[in-house]
């Protein structure tokens, strides 16, 4: 689980869209700094781009959109989430939510995004198996700053699949055209780790689900001495 770039380009639904974002983590608060965005105009054929920079306007409503969805996730699946429901939160009207986003799709994306960005840079430079230890704390630190919306993401059950898809794509990042271990097959490989990334979240959802009575410090020891000590005790086997 090595790593969660400035630009993003993705293709939502059947047409494509360029986002052009500033690292910002899931719990940012405030303006938001220099962002750069495409209109929904560009969806017509017709670009317009809007730089933070220009409008205070702008940094505002994205920030508001950003914290009526974190608050929404927080209390209902996403599913049940409509663009009435965040527009009201967020204090805008349904014509301001589509000149940023064409669907709710796309502010889920943007999301993921944001915070695979932020992860990676947290753990760039970072590699299995020689740095487990600092990547397994750095994911307790990275999730446990993100706040509330990020840790439903990960420990509800209605957002399993989201957490496993965001989960994977590190994963495929972090191990893109490199090797865990050169003496492991490929096959161990996978199992070890499916090993590291299921141990590590199970033993947050755990500490989450008991009411978080470990400290911060405590249970990312625990979770090191855990993590760690499986993988280290199979790949010192014969």
């Amino acid at each position: 689980m090595v790593g969660f770039l400035r630009t993003v380009t993705y293709a939502t639904l059947s047409k494509k869209r360029l986002l052009i974002l500033p690292k910002r983590s899931l719990a940012f608060r405030g303006s938001l700094p220099k962002a750069q965005r495409t209109d929904a105009h560009e969806l017509k054929g017709c670009p317009v781009r809007l730089t933070g920079t220009e409008d205070l306007r702008v940094q505002k409503t994205i920030d508001g959109i950003y914290s009526a969805f974190e608050e929404l996730l927080c209390e209902k699946e996403y599913k049940d989430i409509t663009v009435k429901e965040l527009c009201d939160r967020a204090r805008i009207n349904k014509k301001t939510f589509y000149r940023y986003y064409p669907t709710l799709s796309d502010l889920l994306l943007e999301l993921q995004d944001g915070l695979f960005e932020d992860y990676m840079k947290q753990t760039e430079g970072l590699e299995l198996p020689d740095d487990l230890e600092q990547i397994t704390r750095e994911f307790f630190r990275f999730t446990i700053s993100q706040g509330a919306a990020l840790e439903r993401i990960i420990c509800a059950p209605a957002y399993r699949d989201l957490s496993r898809t965001m989960t994977s794509r590190v994963i495929d990042e972090s191990t893109h055209d490199r090797s865990f271990d050169g003496r492991r097959s490929g096959a161990e490989q996978d199992v070890l780790l499916t090993f590291i990334t299921e141990s590590t979240l199970a033993i947050y959802r755990q500490w989450v689900a008991s009411g978080k009575s470990l400290s911060e410090e405590e249970i990312s020891d625990m979770a090191v001495k855990l993590v760690c000590g499986g993988v280290n005790g199979f790949l010192k086997r014969p």
